[in-house]
């Protein structure tokens, strides 16, 4: 019996372990993944920024840049409802995102009648 017990509680502990090992592996390379997309963005300018912006449209993985002191939930929410990835900043407001958020606006108001400001 104690061994029965013994053997289930070492499988329990596996378990646990195993699971929270996939958990953390999983949030560092989005956390990775995040910083390096962040950084691809930021450096460029304008012109640059329209073709990666034709290019995410192409493939299906626009993105919004947003910031400030509290995540908008509900502008989360929306987002991922029109299938674009948010990647919230915090504090840091970074310009080069400008002309990318502005493509993304004319695109939504056009495409799917949806007005940028009004995800809010």
């Amino acid at each position: 019996m104690k061994s029965k017990k013994l053997t289930l509680t070492a499988l329990g502990i596996g378990i646990i372990f195993l699971t929270t090992s996939a958990y953390t592996t999983s949030e560092y390379y989005e956390s990775q993944r995040f910083g390096k997309i962040l950084a691809e963005y930021s450096n460029l300018e304008c012109d640059e920024m329209k073709e990666k912006f034709a290019a995410d449209l192409k493939n299906n993985e626009l993105k919004y840049s947003s910031g400030g002191m509290f995540s908008n939930e509900t502008l989360s929410k929306n987002l991922k409802k029109n299938g674009i990835e948010e990647f919230y900043q915090g504090c840091i407001i970074t310009v080069q995102f400008d002309c990318y958020k502005e493509l993304l606006s004319e695109y939504l108001k056009k495409e799917k009648n949806v007005d940028l400001v009004n995800l809010y």
